[in-house]
Formats: C-alpha cells, structure tokens, sequence
C-alpha cells in the first residue's frame, strides 16, 4: 500500500495501532516523504516519520533518452527526509545505521528509508481523457512507485511457492549494510534538501532507488 498524503497535527497515538496492524499482517504501507526539503526546515509531515511506515524520500533521474536506461540520479531539491520532529523513537532496525551516519540521530526516527525518482517528470491522466506531461511531480508518484515494487517481489514470491516479504524496513537496512548493496540500489550521493546525500544511508534519500530486478531476485 502507499500513501502520498500527510496531515498536522501529528497524532500517532490514533494512528500508529494501525500502522503495526499491518506489519503484524505482512503488509507494507509506503509514505510519501513530502516535498518542502527536510522535515527540520519544512516540518512534520506525519506519518512519513512514523516507525512502522516506509518513508520514500525523493530523486532527480536521468536517463539515456526518452524511455532510455538509468544513467544517473540525484537528490530531488525538495525531497523530505531528516529527525523525527514528532520526536518518534529510532525503531531498532535503524540503529545500526544510525551509528554510521554522522546526521543522522542515535535516539529518534531517521527518514526517509528510500527515493525514488520524484522531479515533475510524470505522464499523468485525469478521468482518462485530460493528459499532460512534465506537470506533476513529487514524492506522492515516488511512494506508489515502490510500492509496486514491492508488489512485483510478491508477485515473484508467490511464482515460488513462498509467502510475501512482509513488512520490508527491516529487510532494507539488513541490504542496505550487506556487500550487495550497491547491486540491489542506486546509492545516491550528489545533492541536497538541507541534508548532503553521502555514501550510503542519509537523510536526504535513504538508502537510494531500487535497481528493481535486482532488488526483486
């Protein structure tokens, strides 16, 4: 599932019982990052912070030409990602990471988890009859983005006999710190949204875009 949506005031009280319900279950709900920069300058943007959700922070990609291969990306300008500002504790799959990156906090939720391609770059029909091009953008297209990823590794899973992935967060920080890292994702390194992409995990787009055939196998 995905959700490009986000609401003030945060209440994770009300929330946060539903997210776990559906990591209990197996599922995984993608949250847009939001798109005024890093939540320290542009604010909450709950639920993105939230533990139980994966946080999709945004890119800037480049291709070969018009429906042409990957050939480079960068972080979108306006890509969210940064500290908890509803002060959510660090889940324990993060800390790992956390203790390797110099931004990011040892004791509350880093974001996003990871990007995709979010710049207005986007074909977007309305009612199917209304189309543009290079109109839309943002990290509400990158969200729904993996989450049909992820529907495509279940897809893969269920072709094997073998039962979804689950709630994936964890499973992307165990990659994320493996030597088969910068085969499954893009680790993205030029840019900002307040916060310097760097090598590895950051707090401007996570640990990067799927290299989704990869990623899937």
């Amino acid at each position: 599932m995905s959700c490009s949506w986000y609401w003030r005031p945060a209440d994770p009280t009300v929330d946060d019982p539903y997210f776990k319900e559906f990591a209990a279950q197996g599922q995984t709900l993608f949250d847009a990052a939001g798109d005024s920069r890093s939540w320290q300058i542009g604010g909450s943007i709950w639920p993105a912070d939230d533990a139980w959700v994966v946080s999709v922070g945004g890119t800037d990609l480049t291709t070969t030409g018009a429906g042409g291969a990957w050939k480079s990306e960068t972080v979108w300008f306006d890509s969210g990602g940064g500290i908890s500002p509803n002060n959510i504790p660090i889940p324990s799959w993060q800390k790992t990471t956390a203790n390797g990156c110099a931004s990011c906090s040892k004791t509350l939720r880093n974001g996003p988890d990871v990007a995709a391609n979010s710049n207005y770059t986007f074909y977007v029909c309305a009612d199917q009859t209304t189309c543009t091009s290079n109109v839309y953008g943002g990290t509400s297209f990158a969200a729904p983005m993996w989450a049909g990823w992820l529907a495509l590794a279940n897809q893969a899973q269920a072709a094997a006999g073998k039962k979804p992935l689950g709630f994936v967060n964890p499973q992307l920080y165990s990659l994320g710190l493996s030597a088969n890292y910068t085969k499954d994702l893009h680790d993205i390194t030029v840019g900002s949204n307040g916060y310097s992409a760097t090598t590895g995990y950051d707090l401007a787009t996570g640990w990067g875009s799927p290299k989704a055939g990869g990623l899937i196998k």
